[in-house]
């Protein structure tokens, strides 16, 4: 259901047609941001800011590289949502439960491969938009949903085996300073709201 220009509401039925006023109801609802920033040149304490750390620590990042471990794959399954939604092949989370330690052992090593060659598969660049409706009541209207995006769990759980390497890594050698450290395990943005 769609409002026309004349204020009227319109029941779209033609595929063509649903898709198009899906795509127009998610750009409204998720407008670019007009940062009006094109370079960092123009603001030399951010660009000092995002310059990269040549000096970095890296042996303390050597971690990442050798623990594409079946402890640590029993580890991430441990701590992920087994509700969450598969994407389109339909592999789901308690699949990955009870695979064979041998397919594991060839998702560790695809895993491993990924990291060292920084060669992401091209699948992982794109995701399946899916509508759910809002708490509001739907009545077929674009207005009262909302997209999220469905990933493969084989995706997600190499997400998470980096990202919980990394935050571990900043946590044990307090490598973010200030109010950095929101997104790390167990921190949040409530106390210096305080």
């Amino acid at each position: 259901m769609v409002t026309t220009e004349d204020g009227l509401q319109e029941l779209l039925l033609h595929p063509d047609e649903v898709k198009q006023a899906a795509m127009n109801a998610y750009a409204s609802q998720f407008k670019k941001r007009n940062s009006q920033i094109d370079s960092l040149d123009a603001h030399p304490t951010w660009k000092k800011a995002f310059e990269p750390i040549l000096n970095a620590d890296e042996p303390i990042y050597e971690s990442i590289e050798n623990n594409f471990t079946l402890a640590f794959w029993k580890k991430i399954l441990q701590d992920i949502n087994k509700n969450s939604a598969p994407g389109t092949s339909s592999i789901t989370y308690q699949l990955m439960f009870h695979l064979p330690s041998i397919f594991v052992e060839v998702i560790l090593v695809f895993y491993h491969t990924i990291f060292l060659t920084r060669l992401v598969p091209a699948d992982w660049r794109f995701s399946t938009i899916f509508s759910i409706p809002k708490p509001e009541k739907f009545g077929y209207n674009m207005a009262n949903v909302r997209p999220i995006a469905l990933l493969e769990v084989v995706r997600k759980i190499f997400t998470k085996f980096i990202s919980t390497q990394l935050s571990d890594i900043l946590q044990d050698h307090n490598i973010l300073c200030k109010a950095n450290y929101c997104g790390l395990k167990g921190e949040s943005t409530a106390s210096p709201l305080d």
